[in-house]
């Protein structure tokens, strides 16, 4: 049967995974940026106003393994001001960090993100729209896609935590086992000498009148048993 390899994913290490976010941040701010900057001036606002706000929004995600909450504080900031910039699409980097935050970080702090975040995604729809219904349409959909990042980085966190107690669990029954065996080892070795030895005294027991000379032999013979 052939040997199976490991997965890329698993392989790679945190470097590694730091180079990919990079790609990934620096990829996301192009491909936004150049849709800002062709898209047409909307509300007196220039195309180009917006590539400030996506450069902050998006290339901090290159740190979201190791700053989880710094570099969802610094894309919350730039969803602050997007909608005054003319960008509507901040929930994206922002579900990105948001994620982070919710795999990575205690269960209170994790809260309390996704708390901010639904309300300045509020805000900014109300902002950002013309009228009520597309704001309540935006702000719906901004708040699918969130959701949908956190509930994922809390279900990556809890399937994480159940593997190791799982892996934990599996070299405790091992360790319990080793012991089990070595205890019945022991437990075989000293019945071994104990019955000999009882049978080496029934031998000296029995010689001792008959043939007092073999008597000493046979104590011998149990003492150095013992």
């Amino acid at each position: 049967m052939a040997e199976r390899r490991p997965l890329i994913t698993r392989r790679l290490r945190p470097g590694h995974w730091v180079a990919v976010d990079a790609l990934a941040a620096v990829a996301l701010a192009a491909g936004f940026s150049v849709a800002a900057v062709l898209a047409p001036e909307s509300a007196g606002v220039p195309p180009y106003a917006a590539v400030p706000m996506i450069a902050l929004a998006c290339l901090p995600l290159a740190g979201r393994r190791r700053w989880p909450v710094l570099v969802w504080a610094l894309v919350l900031v730039a969803a602050v001001f997007a909608p005054f910039a003319g960008w509507e699409e901040a929930f994206v980097p922002l579900a990105v960090a948001l994620h982070a935050v919710a795999l990575l970080e205690a269960r209170r702090t994790v809260v309390a993100a996704l708390t901010a975040t639904l309300a300045v995604t509020a805000a900014g729809a109300a902002i950002g729209s013309p009228s009520w219904m597309e704001a309540v349409s935006a702000c719906g959909f901004a708040w699918l896609v969130l959701g949908l990042a956190w509930t994922i980085g809390l279900a990556v966190r809890e399937q994480r935590a159940y593997a190791a107690q799982a892996v934990a669990r599996s070299a405790q029954v091992a360790t319990t086992a080793e012991r089990l065996r070595m205890a019945r080892d022991v437990h075989d070795v000293v019945a071994h000498s104990m019955s000999l030895i009882s049978m080496r005294a029934g031998i000296a027991n029995h010689v001792a009148t008959t043939h007092p000379e073999e008597t000493g032999e046979a104590l011998s013979i149990t003492i150095a048993a013992s």
